[in-house]
């Protein structure tokens, strides 16, 4: 007796298709080549899910970090287009954990219940102290001085 699947259809099969590609750092693979290879066209919600899942596949089994390209498709980022990723992300993850720091701390107490409050305190703490742990991070780091370029004359 056969078991009846109930979680839509599944991925596998088209993720498996694709792992078949041979992708390097720097490589670009277009939506054309991606629908050529799954028979789906790349606005559906099939494609987005097993592209989806691809990407998390590839970076898991390969290493490698498929960065989408609108309109184009997915380059497979460098090494150092990865660094350049990873340190927009945690800029980007300090500015959020500071906004919402700041919009909690600017909730009336009346308006809360204890736990509540509690909740935005605890929060609110451990928010700050990522912040300063942050800051303090990057007063650590020691930058080696530059000797400037010598001045051409124009």
């Amino acid at each position: 007796m056969s078991k009846a699947f109930f979680g839509g259809m599944p991925t596998k099969p088209d993720v498996d298709k694709l792992m078949h590609l041979d992708l390097s750092e720097g490589d670009t693979v277009t939506h054309e080549q991606i629908e050529d290879i799954i028979g789906h066209p790349h606005d559906s919600n099939r494609y987005r899910a097993i592209v989806g899942r691809w990407r998390r596949v590839i970076l898991a089994q390969q290493n490698l970090l498929l960065l989408s390209l609108p309109n184009v498709g997915y380059k497979v980022l460098t090494p150092s287009e990865r660094v350049a990723s990873g340190v927009d992300g945690f800029v980007k993850a300090g500015k959020r954990i500071r906004k919402n720091t700041i919009l909690l701390g600017m909730i009336p107490d009346q308006n809360l219940s204890t736990v509540e409050r509690t909740k935005r305190d605890h929060v609110t703490r451990v928010s700050l102290a990522v912040l300063e742990t942050m800051q303090e991070g990057a007063k650590q780091v020691e930058l080696k001085k530059i000797d400037p370029l010598p001045r051409r004359a124009i």
